[in-house]
């Protein structure tokens, strides 16, 4: 038994120093395979009687140069929530706690239905977005334990128990990953209890 330890990155060596030396065991008898999912997608040679999927499963590309070499994952699992309010505020008015966010001009802010207790990360950068409307919008100032504020200026409607995509296709959770600076396969753990879940067979 082994493990890729390295297969995110394809131009590391130790990945083929470690399929190599467990083809030198001559195991060809058994069945057998070491191939998680960095391995599957990024080498070959790791390619055995099996291989054993994890996180490509959910849709996730788990390639450390996954911007530069992209490949045709459906994302599995998607989270969504609502809007609970709509607020307009003026250019200087402080949003968030420890009054995180300062509005640059007139705003149209939704303030949506989920955080941290959810298991969306409290840690964000400043490029973080949800999708509203089939547009990307910033998430401002901090994650709090049950909401998330969002700026929705640039849509031209936006009402109460609209639809509201944390992840899924896009942004799919290596963004909110890259976006909370650690890694998808967190991202899809943290989902926490809070969250109803809802199974579709799709063909």
């Amino acid at each position: 038994m082994t493990h890729l330890a390295t297969a995110d990155n394809i131009e590391n060596s130790f990945t083929e120093q470690q399929i190599n030396i467990v083809k030198n065991l001559e195991l060809d008898h058994y069945e057998w395979g070491i191939a998680n999912s960095s391995g599957i997608l990024g080498w070959p040679d790791a390619h055995e009687t099996w291989v054993r999927a994890g996180i490509a499963m959910y849709g996730a590309n788990p390639m450390s140069n996954r911007k530069q070499d992209t490949v045709d994952l459906r994302p599995a699992m998607q989270m969504k929530t609502s809007i609970l309010a709509v607020n307009h505020h003026s250019k200087g008015d402080l949003i968030g706690y420890n009054n995180a966010y300062t509005c640059s001009n007139d705003m149209k802010i939704a303030v949506i239905a989920a955080g941290y207790a959810d298991g969306y990360p409290r840690h964000k950068t400043a490029t973080s977005q949800v999708r509203v409307h089939d547009q990307l919008c910033d998430i401002i100032g901090r994650v709090s334990m049950d909401m998330i504020t969002v700026d929705v200026s640039a849509l031209e409607t936006v009402n109460v128990d609209d639809e509201v995509i944390l992840f899924g296709t896009s942004p799919d959770a290596n963004d909110v990953a890259d976006w909370s600076e650690t890694i998808a396969y967190e991202v899809l753990c943290n989902v926490g209890a809070h969250a109803r879940r809802e199974y579709i067979n799709k063909d």
